[in-house]
């Protein structure tokens, strides 16, 4: 008696899914006729081929109007087009081939898909009018590129989630979407970001080449819904902070700001930047920020504990706050920059003290001690 082949397509699709080999999978059609087509009725696919369009076409088709959990489809350098036409759910394209040229279509209407994942490595075509135009009922977007793409211009009416990762040479990002709730901008080196998404509410910006204001556009009415700031970074040096580095401003300008992660560095490019003393009266406290999560990098530890404190005063209502120090890049030695300067020459030094009387979790991981230690009025 065959007892496998009585289970469940879903089990079915489990114990394929360790066989992996495409090859393999289909012989099992020798079997019975019950494994015959089992495989294509998979809720997630990966198909890898030189030129997979008419095979993809042939699997959306046995399909049917079946809903697909995920697609992807990995083509080789040799591959030079796919329509996959009836793809839904979550669809994903990864091109890793060395520069040439693909021709790529997404789902044309009637459109289902509402997930969307890509590796545009080496990609040139404009990202932006091939997704507004062939999805526009498009959810969730992951761009990675790894170069080849400078400007991203998106409309999408119904996107929720935009990620945009390890895109070196990406000099503008230009998003409108009203119903944008979570962006991140990862890994890149962006000049430019403009952002228009009046219902965002959090965003995880961790951008290599610092950027300053106002290469920031994000009007005012789309940072009241902001509740969650992820990777921004803040250059701080002791008491001192970098005014036109948008990691502070964007931390004032959510004024419904509830959690902050940030990172904290000292960086040693300085040209003659507008500073701001955190510990001065003009500082204005933070106030609905209640949760905070703080990673120093590259602080050298002399300036380790003036630059947390600092931070921590601007926060008064804080009731959660964890601390994770993995070592500093200096350690005593470092390059030369604005805090030799004799005019900061108090850079350490912090007269006013501010008790978190609101505090009810501590952690702080790494912290060895500096030239003083680490004083929290609680």
């Amino acid at each position: 008696m065959d007892r496998i082949s009585a289970l469940p397509d879903e089990l079915l699709h489990v114990i394929l899914g360790f066989v992996g080999d495409a090859l393999a999978v289909t012989r099992t059609a020798a079997l019975s006729r019950r494994w015959r087509h089992v495989w294509v009725h998979a809720k997630s696919l990966t198909i890898d081929a030189a030129a997979p369009g008419r095979f993809v076409d042939w699997v959306l088709a046995r399909r049917a109007d079946e809903d697909m959990g995920s697609l992807q489809i990995r083509i080789s350098p040799q591959g030079r087009r796919t329509s996959p036409e009836q793809a839904n759910g979550s669809f994903a394209l990864r091109f890793r081939d060395s520069g040439a040229p693909l021709a790529v279509e997404l789902p044309a209407d009637p459109v289902r898909a509402t997930s969307i994942d890509m590796d545009l490595s080496n990609r040139r075509r404009a990202l932006g009018d091939l997704v507004t135009s062939s999805c526009p009922r498009l959810r969730t977007l992951r761009v990675v590129v790894a170069a080849g793409l400078p400007y991203l211009v998106l409309r999408a009416e119904a996107l929720e989630e935009l990620e945009v990762s390890f895109a070196w040479c990406l000099r503008a990002l230009d998003v409108t979407a009203p119903n944008l709730r979570l962006l991140k901008v990862k890994r890149c080196a962006t000049d430019v970001v403009r952002i228009v998404a009046p219902r965002l509410e959090e965003i995880f910006m961790s951008i290599c080449r610092r950027l300053t204001l106002p290469a920031l556009d994000i009007p005012q009415d789309c940072l009241a819904s902001v509740r969650r700031l992820k990777g921004i970074s803040v250059d701080m040096h002791g008491k001192y902070h970098r005014a036109t580095y948008v990691g502070l401003w964007l931390m004032e300008n959510c004024h419904g700001l509830e959690h902050v992660s940030v990172r904290l560095r000292h960086g040693d490019d300085y040209h003659g930047d507008e500073l701001l003393d955190l510990t001065s009266e003009a500082a204005a406290p933070i106030v609905n920020v209640t949760s905070m999560v703080v990673r120093p990098i590259e602080v050298p530890d002399r300036y380790l504990v003036a630059s947390v404190s600092a931070l921590l005063m601007r926060f008064p209502c804080l009731r959660s706050l964890s601390v994770k120090i993995y070592g500093t890049k200096w350690g005593t030695v470092r390059p030369k920059c604005f805090c030799d300067a004799v005019a900061y020459s108090d850079k350490c030094e912090i007269h006013r003290k501010e008790a978190l009387e609101l505090l009810e979790e501590v952690e702080i991981t790494g912290f060895t001690g500096a030239d003083e230690e680490m004083k929290l009025n609680l």
